[in-house]
This record gives C-alpha cells, sequence and structure tokens, in this order.
C-alpha cells in the first residue's frame, strides 16, 4: 500500500507541475522521478516561468518601441509594489526563523534597501509623478491587490525553505522587467537620465549575492515531497501575479499610447 501511495503522490506532483503550460512535460518528469529535491529543482521551476512571462504582450511592445512615451505611461503604475518593495523583504526576513535562511533574507534585504529612491527621481524625470490620493486610488488599485497578493501567499507559508524561495522569484521576474526596460531606456537615449529604469540599477541588481554560485546557503536546502509539492504550487500562484500584473501595464501603455 506503501508503494501505492508513493506513485499516486508522484503522479499528482507530476500532473501538478505539467498543470501550468510553462512546465514541459520532460521537465516534470525529470522531477517526478527523484526522492529528494533541491533548490536547483526549484530555480529549473522558477526559469520556466520566467521564460512564459517573458512571453507577454508587455514585453514584445516594449521590444518593439523606441519611444519613451511607453516608459512613460507605464512607470506610475509601478508605484504602490515598488514602495512595499523592502516591506516584502522584511516580511520574509522576520517570519523566517532558521538562522542561515535568515541571514540570506538579510542580506537580500541590505541590497535592495533605498531603489525605492531611485524610482522616485526617475518618476520626476519622467514628469509623470503621482500623489498620495493617486497610489490609494481607483486606478491603482489593480496594483495594490496585485502586491496584497503577493504578500498575502507569503503569510501563508508555513516553511523557511519556501519563504526563502519568495526573494528568488522577485529578482527572476525582475530580471525580465529590467531587460526590456532598460533597453527601452538606452534606445531612447535616457539611460544616462535614469536610475531605477537604467543600466546603472540593472548593473546593481545582477550582482546581488543571490546569483552567486557560491551561495551555500541555498544550495543545501532539501525538500521533501510534501514542501517541494508546496513550494511548485508557490511558484506557480507568484508568477501567476506577475503576468496580471504584466497585462495591467500593457494595458495602460496601450491606453496611454492611444490618447496621444
Amino acid at each position: 500500500m506503501k508503494t501505492m501511495h508513493n506513485i499516486t503522490a508522484k503522479q499528482e506532483l507530476n500532473q501538478q507541475l505539467q498543470s501550468s503550460s510553462s512546465v514541459s512535460p520532460k521537465l516534470a518528469e525529470t522531477i517526478t522521478q527523484k526522492k529528494q529535491w533541491t533548490i536547483e529543482d526549484v530555480q529549473n521551476i522558477i526559469e520556466e516561468r520566467q521564460k512564459k512571462l517573458e512571453n507577454q504582450p508587455l514585453f514584445k511592445a516594449l521590444d518593439n518601441s523606441s519611444q519613451i512615451d511607453d516608459l512613460q505611461a507605464i512607470a506610475p503604475h509601478f508605484y504602490f509594489f515598488i514602495l512595499i518593495f523592502q516591506d516584502m523583504l522584511r516580511l520574509t526576513h522576520n517570519l523566517i526563523s532558521d538562522s542561515v535562511l535568515k541571514k540570506v533574507a538579510a542580506s537580500l534585504m541590505a541590497e535592495d534597501a533605498g531603489h525605492e529612491q531611485w524610482y522616485l527621481f526617475d518618476i520626476e524625470q519622467l514628469n509623470c509623478k503621482r500623489d498620495i490620493s493617486w497610489v490609494f486610488g481607483a486606478t491603482h488599485q489593480p496594483v495594490r491587490d496585485f502586491a496584497y497578493g503577493l504578500i498575502g501567499d507569503l503569510l501563508y507559508i508555513s516553511d523557511d525553505r519556501i519563504r526563502i524561495i519568495f526573494p528568488l522569484v522577485l529578482e527572476a521576474t525582475a530580471k525580465v522587467f529590467f531587460k526590456y526596460l532598460v533597453d527601452l531606456v538606452q534606445r531612447c537615449g535616457y539611460n544616462q537620465s535614469l536610475q531605477y529604469f537604467g543600466t546603472y540599477h540593472q548593473e546593481i541588481e545582477m550582482n546581488h549575492n543571490i546569483h552567486q554560485d557560491g551561495n551555500e546557503e541555498l544550495h543545501n536546502i532539501e525538500f521533501d515531497e510534501n514542501t517541494y509539492r508546496e513550494a511548485v504550487a508557490f511558484i506557480h500562484r507568484c508568477f501567476d501575479y506577475f503576468e496580471c500584473f504584466a497585462d495591467h501595464l500593457e494595458c495602460q501603455r496601450a491606453d496611454g499610447i492611444g490618447k496621444e
């Protein structure tokens, strides 16, 4: 009976992995053949979802643009997310009890400290500043709901090994956004004028410790089947939120350009 239960559980995990079109059947089969899972398996899922996120219409539109108007149309719609980004990292750190992983979370929080000031600087440069009533008004509500959804899922997680995945997801999604936003800024000739949306920020992000191969604290993480199943579901939910966010930004971009 125990063998039959294990087979059924692995079949369920395989189906869970394949339920998202972003996870290939080959990858799902490879993962479910294992008895123990590591952070490398988690990274494989994140990379698959990263590729799917990159196929969103927003990034195709930005890739085909050489108009700073496209950035001006969407830049204000990052307001709430960027301003509470440090809170998300702080909550991750506070929720983790494992001393080793807590140290990793503290390092990640320190590396991103103050980046919201670069964003506020860019908003001024782009002439698209918004006041607090707009940030908490109806127009910006979808972005607040997106951020609340991420935080809600983080608070629901009960295992430190899964909590530390949250910054990995944030870094992976940021890599996609920066790739297309920074390229647009460079094509428009604004790279020297902007901080958050320019190569200055992108290069700092790429030098974060989380991207270094020597991060043994993360490489030593192992998951049993139930914990890995929960981790996979958490990753999918987070990326689903970011895909919705990208869709929202594309709507704002198209509407903004259409009004001109």
